[in-house]
């Protein structure tokens, strides 16, 4: 906390996380009425109260107020009985003196780091002027205890030290790791952490240090583990403003390979959930594809890209048309191309998840007008889609949704004849009735098989003046 006081009265300003209500805050002055010395502040979700001591000299108590400040504060007002200044405003309650050793050992430790040879052991040994993160006993202390009886007041504990002492990011660190290791062994302490209001603690703990890689790491590996433990996170996080943090970290940490991979799959869990227009509008497009080419040999990152502009490109022609001008598609394409020329497995392996993620995304391209779809054929992506089909067609098991993409995005671009009649001449054709045979039993591929061919053969009557053979379509 924080206080500031005059000759006749003093403020005491104790942080909490955003969205608090008045119903959450209680104060409590004993005695209730008349000059009163002893003061517990309490937050109904956190274990532990925020204030709790003896006032260095009496207050009326019937005169002390609080109110919520729209910095996210509780702000107390207490007017003294005797003016003057005061030395100091708090003791300890005797009740209370073992939480406040045990807070102090966390944040001297946050404070004074650790000796020269562990911090450099340490996965979040930072940067200079950076305190180095605490030991993982220091972490993991406050969560030792016998069974569920004890984890839920522990985790909402360490949310609550989090959330008072905001400024500390070596605490963040800690708390994030002790977190971590909690709702791995037990899913269902993710419902306690948000409960005790971890979601508005951590984006807070974003804002004031999201310059800070090790602070963007250790929080986004815990709010992604939430989210998959519990899907109802993505909503809640989505519905706060993450997105926003996310593309601001983005933006900060690009050329971090690793922090960017993560911060990318954030987005893309994020992104169904998110406004899209206003993503849009602020540049999230243009901000993944200077991520993608930042790490341009770094496939899974270039894999998140691509499956996140597909998404986007699923809204309108907009936003074909920039990720068009962006020339994402040629620069998977140019990715592909490397991997299978290394000759490796793992290189094949990228390849062929490079390339789904290619085909995917020219589907929607191609879903574009016709001078997207133009500049689409002048990319010579046909070649690659048959060889998507080809793929396919060969492979021993059920393919993945790539032959599905494959053949919607030939169908779109059998708009014109001419189109049409290449594709045939080439065998694609063939190709698509082969992988339709091997697979009759998969209902998406079979729908876009006969999209396909309505397509073709809608394209090719209409250049010759001919009636649609309505009875001969059926695959």
């Amino acid at each position: 906390y924080s206080w500031t006081q005059s000759h006749a009265d003093l403020s005491i300003l104790v942080p909490v996380p955003e969205g608090t209500g008045k119903t959450d805050i209680a104060l409590q002055m004993t005695p209730r009425f008349g000059p009163s010395r002893r003061l517990v502040l309490h937050c109904r979700f956190w274990p532990s109260p925020l204030l709790s001591g003896e006032l260095h000299a009496a207050v009326e108590a019937s005169e002390c107020m609080w109110h919520l400040s729209s910095d996210s504060e509780v702000v107390v007002d207490l007017p003294k009985i005797s003016e003057g200044m005061w030395p100091s405003i708090l003791a300890p309650l005797p009740a209370l003196k073992d939480i406040e050793a045990e807070e102090s050992q966390l944040v001297n430790a946050a404070e004074e780091g650790l000796p020269a040879a562990a911090a450099r052991e340490s996965p979040h040994f930072a940067a200079a002027g950076e305190i180095p993160r605490v030991a993982a006993e220091v972490a993991t202390a406050s969560l030792q205890g016998s069974a569920q009886a004890e984890s839920t007041p522990n985790v909402a504990g360490i949310i609550q030290r989090m959330g008072q002492r905001p400024q500390q990011s070596g605490l963040a660190l800690t708390s994030c790791d002790a977190l971590l290791a909690a709702v791995t062994r037990d899913d269902s302490l993710v419902v306690h952490a948000v409960n005790a209001r971890a979601l508005p603690v951590l984006l807070r703990t974003l804002r004031l240090h999201g310059q800070l890689a090790d602070v963007q790491r250790a929080v986004w590996t815990l709010l992604e583990a939430m989210c998959i433990r519990q899907p109802f996170v993505k909503k809640l996080l989505a519905d706060a403003g993450a997105m926003r943090l996310v593309t601001a970290a983005l933006t900060a940490h690009l050329q971090d390979e690793a922090l960017a991979l993560l911060l990318l799959h954030a987005l893309k869990l994020l992104l169904p959930l998110s406004p899209p227009r206003s993503f849009v509008e602020e540049g999230g497009v243009e901000l993944i594809g200077d991520v993608m080419r930042a790490n341009a040999d770094a496939t899974q990152i270039n894999w998140l890209g691509a499956k996140s502009l597909q998404m986007l490109c699923s809204l309108n022609n907009t936003v074909r048309r920039l990720v068009m001008s962006m020339g994402v598609l040629s620069h998977l394409n140019s990715n592909v191309d490397e991997l299978q020329a290394s000759g490796t497995a793992d290189g094949e392996a990228d390849a062929a998840r490079l390339r789904e993620a290619a085909t995917g995304l020219c589907a929607q391209l191609a879903r574009g007008d016709g001078e997207m779809r133009a500049q689409l054929l002048a990319q010579d992506v046909v070649p690659r889609l048959a060889s998507s089909v080809e793929t396919a067609a060969r492979a021993v098991s059920k393919p993945s949704g790539e032959l599905s993409e494959a053949v919607r995005a030939l169908g779109l671009l059998c708009a014109s004849a001419e189109t049409a009649e290449t594709l045939v001449r080439s065998g694609v054709v063939d190709l698509i009735e082969q992988a339709h045979s091997k697979f009759a039993d998969d209902e998406e591929i079979c729908n876009e098989v006969e999209a396909f061919f309505e397509q073709a053969v809608g394209a090719l009557c209409s250049s010759r003046g001919a009636a649609l053979p309505q009875e001969e379509l059926g695959v």
